[in-house]
């Protein structure tokens, strides 16, 4: 018998029938891919073009949304700074009224009208006006503390100056104020202090009022004035003994 030929195709003979073509095709065997699929430019434009009269309504909100609050903070940093310039000028403009010296007392006598002297002064740079003071004195027993007392009736009154030109100075009289007997030995003997005090209201030309307190005390030689430690001080509003 005729043995047949069983040996397996080579190599060559392997990658030939891999190139031929499959019966009825007509096209050679390829490996098979995954699909790719590419946007085309025109695909992109739009979409891009949506996208966009999305967003851009938007960030058109937001910008000027920024923008108000930006240009809201800095007008009010603006009227800050001109309303702080503006007091700055007015406080250096404006009418400065105070006591800068007291007339030197004269005897007290018991029981009869004693008056008390006072200096004052505008050294602010333009007039004082509706000028107002009072002034009055209290006995106060030495160690008590002492606070202004303005009695309501006669002979503490309120005066009227009506105007204080810049640099100008007036004496602004307090009384006749009686001193009792009794007091003034209780002066006399350090048991007691005499407080000299007063008020004085203005208003200056930007329609701003004002109120100077001053207060002294009586030294116990009874011929000598000084500063009481308080209530000489100044405030940006009415008196409180002044109508």
């Amino acid at each position: 018998m005729e043995k047949k030929n069983e040996s397996t195709p080579d190599d060559s003979q392997t990658a030939k029938q891999g190139g031929q073509s499959e019966p009825g095709t007509g096209a050679a065997l390829e490996t098979t891919k995954p699909a790719v699929h590419h946007l085309g430019a025109d695909q992109y434009t739009k979409d891009h073009r949506e996208k966009l009269k999305t967003w851009i309504p938007i960030a058109g909100l937001v910008i000027s949304t920024f923008a108000a609050i930006a240009s809201a903070f800095s007008a009010r940093g603006s009227w800050a700074v001109l309303d702080a310039n503006i007091k700055r000028d007015r406080l250096d403009q404006r009418a400065w009224v105070g006591i800068i010296k007291h007339g030197e007392p004269t005897e007290i006598v018991p029981d009869v009208g004693h008056f008390w002297y006072f200096l004052a002064r505008n050294s602010g740079k333009t007039p004082a006006l509706s000028v107002k003071y009072i002034a009055t004195f209290w006995a106060e027993t030495k160690g008590e503390r002492f606070v202004p007392v303005y009695p309501s009736a006669e002979p503490v009154k309120v005066t009227s100056v009506t105007v204080f030109q810049p640099g100008e100075r007036q004496w602004l009289m307090g009384g006749p104020l009686p001193v009792r007997r009794e007091t003034l030995e209780m002066l006399k003997n350090g048991t007691a202090l005499l407080y000299i005090y007063g008020q004085i209201q203005y208003d200056d030309v930007f329609g701003d009022i004002h109120c100077t307190m001053f207060c002294y005390a009586l030294n116990s030689d009874l011929q000598h004035l000084n500063a009481y430690e308080k209530y000489n001080e100044v405030s940006d509003t009415k008196c409180e003994n002044i109508d």
